[in-house]
């Protein structure tokens, strides 16, 4: 069955006229140019171009690289990635893209990394990328969240980099366009015996700026070493900026 790009083989399927649905009891393979996707049972409302699945949702998703991509995407595309929930929703009602949902213990993986939320909308139309509800991410070290042409002088954030980090948040998106990171609501992040708290952080990918707001807090050890509004990273001149005037130093040695 062809609709558009997307391309769906199953050993079968009923059609129920009154509704003008597709119900596909016994799952299907859905293919495009980019990924493969296969569930366990599904519904395809025609007249919605929607398509509801559920039951072992699994994505292979491996699409080629492109000079037009950030270093950061360049880098994801190096390495397949699987996405496994227990609910997919498709609205293809753009001729060109979709906007995918996936539903419920949602798993994002690659050999280094892990991302887990409840809730991931993948809308190619926009190119925003939105995790919800319990969002989580482990990687075994973040280096590559850097410019590609970027190279740093101190040596303890040289160290920083190479440290698995994990972090966790009650939302994040990804917005491709203008190449940003936001995680709102309750963030923690952790390395080693160092652990940073707020309530908002900004990657501002293409003027290395992390941005962290709303009571951070920075503590080494268990012991609380930074307490302000705000904090700011510049990767690309390794300075520290922060509304509270206690000194840094602290916050440099250890990152």
């Amino acid at each position: 069955l062809k609709i558009r790009k997307i391309n769906i083989f199953a050993e079968s399927f009923d059609y129920f006229d009154e509704k003008n649905i597709l119900f596909f009891s016994a799952g299907f393979s859905l293919e495009t140019v980019d990924s493969t996707t296969n569930v366990n049972r599904a519904i395809l409302f025609i007249d919605k171009s929607e398509i509801k699945a559920s039951k072992n949702v699994k994505t292979n998703y491996n699409r080629k690289q492109s000079t037009s991509d950030s270093d950061q995407i360049n880098h994801l595309l190096k390495t397949k990635t699987t996405i496994n929930s227990k609910e997919l929703l498709i609205d293809f009602k753009n001729n060109e893209k979709s906007v995918v949902t996936y539903i419920k213990n949602v798993a994002v993986k690659q050999p280094d990394k892990t991302m887990l939320a409840n809730r991931l909308k993948l809308n190619l139309i926009e190119n925003v990328f939105e995790a919800s509800e319990n969002v989580s991410f482990t990687f075994n070290n973040i280096g590559w969240l850097l410019n590609k042409k970027r190279t740093i002088k101190n040596p303890d954030i040289k160290k920083m980099l190479t440290l698995k980090t994990s972090i966790s948040a009650n939302y994040g998106k990804f917005n491709a366009e203008n190449n940003t990171v936001t995680l709102k609501k309750s963030i923690k992040l952790k390395q080693q015996n160092f652990k940073l708290t707020c309530e908002n952080l900004v990657y501002d990918i293409d003027n290395e700026l992390l941005i962290f707001s709303g009571n951070v807090i920075v503590k080494k050890f268990g012991i609380e070493h930074f307490n302000s509004k705000k904090l700011i990273i510049d990767i690309k001149n390794e300075t520290f900026r922060t509304k509270s005037s206690q000194n840094l130093s602290e916050i440099m040695i250890e990152l």
